[in-house]
């Protein structure tokens, strides 16, 4: 068993300066990171800088291949409460209402097979393992 440890700065991504209680991650603040697009700022939690142009391009595309909402309700939807003048929060909420449980179920089989998949594995291998500790010159099952 190994001791509770806390997580708390460990890494060092993100740092708050205590005298002017402003946040900066990978060294930018985040009122500058406020400034910048969604994809800048994924490219800096994940390549620890916003990026250029081309960066926040190809992040815009990897975001839109992921969230695969070609002829999705939810972009119908927005687009009608964007076409009524609705303030872009209200947009947001017209989405997102679309989206239920339901949306989420493909994904959340695929999670749980992959998690059984690589569970079945590792016992596997770890099983594996035990018996070529312990039987050193190969173990054969009994006939």
């Amino acid at each position: 068993m190994f001791p509770r440890q806390s997580m708390k700065d460990t890494s060092g991504a993100s740092q708050m300066d205590a005298r002017s209680q402003l946040t900066s991650l990978y060294g930018v603040s985040m009122l500058d990171a406020a400034q910048y697009p969604l994809e800048a700022n994924v490219a800096l939690a994940l390549l620890h800088e916003p990026g250029g142009a081309n960066d926040q391009a190809l992040v815009n595309v990897a975001i839109g291949s992921g969230l695969n909402l070609l002829g999705h309700p939810a972009l119908a939807a927005a687009q009608a409460a964007r076409d009524a003048g609705n303030s872009p929060n209200s947009v947001l909420a017209t989405a997102a209402g679309i989206f239920g449980p339901r949306c989420q179920d493909a994904a959340r089989k695929a999670v749980r097979q992959a998690a059984v998949r690589s569970t079945r594995a590792t016992s596997m291998s770890v099983t594996a393992k035990a018996l070529r500790a312990n039987f050193p010159g190969g173990y054969r099952q009994p006939s």
